[in-house]
């Protein structure tokens, strides 16, 4: 019985050369590693891209961390300059509150001198003695001698003219 075919042929689809010679076939028996070489070769070469995959993974974790190290430090800046606009926020709005009734307070003061105003006739005497509606401006008597009267534009400007 002569095997010579059938184990050439079975060489050459063991190797994936199936255009092989018998010297070729040969020579890949020869490089042929035994079992224990292949299989440390095999765990070296496994380390080596255990060890590329784990330095990738660690670069990629170091990179992360620096990033949540600036967003932790902008986070912190912006809880500050938050907090620094409600203070603000809640200043102006006393503010607001503030000027909303002092304009409230001159509007109803508006509404009594413009009734006041309404009841006077020029060159007629006042009848009542109204305060001033600001004490620090000094009101000048009337030159006629006969209490407060209202004005004409004219006989106002004739009062400062010396």
């Amino acid at each position: 019985m002569n095997f010579y075919q059938e184990i050439l042929t079975a060489l050459q689809g063991f190797f994936g050369k199936p255009e092989a010679t018998e010297a070729e076939l040969h020579q890949q028996l020869t490089e042929t590693k035994t079992v224990a070489a292949v299989e440390t070769q095999a765990k070296a070469d496994a380390a080596i891209a255990v060890k590329t995959q784990m330095d990738a993974l660690q670069a990629g974790l170091t990179e992360l961390q620096n990033k949540f190290g600036v967003v932790e430090a902008s986070d912190l800046a912006k809880g500050i300059q938050i907090t620094e606009l409600q203070q603000s926020v809640t200043a102006l709005t006393a503010s607001a509150t503030e000027k909303d009734a002092t304009i409230k307070a001159q509007a109803e003061q508006i509404k009594t001198l413009s009734g006041e105003l309404a009841a006077y006739k020029v060159g007629q005497p006042v009848a009542s003695a109204a305060p001033p509606a600001d004490p620090s401006i000094p009101v000048m008597s009337n030159p006629s001698g006969n209490g407060p009267r209202v004005l004409s534009r004219g006989q106002f400007a004739k009062m400062f003219e010396n």
